[in-house]
């Protein structure tokens, strides 16, 4: 408090809710298929700690006036899968095969907004003037998509290997379409199953952030 009182500087506020459902049919088959849909959003705000408007004042040993700077985000997020679970197939070992996909649909809106400044010298004498345009409003929509596949494969008791491949696609992205492969084995080297050996390998790619600030 000492450089920048209370008044000076800003208060920050977010609200947030989230909500999912999911859903699992049982086949007769002995498979089943899993639906997930899930919903978020997050709003924030920064505002200055004084609601009164008016400037503020850079000086040496103590700022003064209002924070200078509004903003104002919101962030909303939709999700759907579905995964289809196969029964447990018999060949060369145990098959448990997954197939699905998935929908995710983002978007972000936000405004910034800043007052002007005043830098005053040390024998209080104006320096400079910092002043701004009008709000800066932005907004940004992700829409993605992915297939995947995914085998767990117990060739025999002690050892077995997960295989997997996915598919993603995103709006916002360069790329055309991402490809993951993924492998892992677990293998226990002795019958008392004390002990595990356990390895694996993907390629994985970052989700693409709308609202970097938040």
């Amino acid at each position: 408090d000492t450089f920048n009182p209370p008044p000076v500087t800003a208060d920050y506020q977010q609200r947030a809710w989230f909500g999912s459902a999911t859903h699992r049919w049982i086949m007769n088959s002995g498979g089943f298929v899993q639906t997930l849909f899930a919903a978020k959003r997050l709003n924030a705000q920064v505002f200055p700690a004084d609601a009164a408007t008016g400037e503020m004042v850079l000086f040496p040993e103590q700022n003064s006036g209002t924070f200078f700077e509004q903003q104002d985000r919101r962030t909303r997020l939709y999700q759907w899968s579905q995964a289809l679970h196969l029964r447990p197939l018999q060949s060369v070992g145990r098959h448990l095969l997954t197939f699905g996909y998935s929908y995710v649909r983002s978007s972000y809106r936000g405004s910034i907004s800043n007052q002007p400044l005043r830098v005053l010298r040390e024998d209080r004498t104006l320096s400079n003037t910092i002043a701004y345009d009008g709000a800066l409003n932005s907004k940004a929509t992700s829409n993605e998509v992915a297939l995947f596949v995914q085998d767990n494969w117990q060739i025999y008791p002690r050892l077995s290997l997960d295989l997997g491949a996915r598919l993603d696609r995103n709006s916002l992205s360069a790329e055309t379409l991402n490809v993951s492969p993924r492998f892992g084995f677990v293998y226990v080297p002795t019958r008392d199953n004390r002990s595990a050996i356990r390895g694996g390998f993907g390629v994985f790619f970052d989700k693409i952030p709308i609202n970097v600030a938040i």
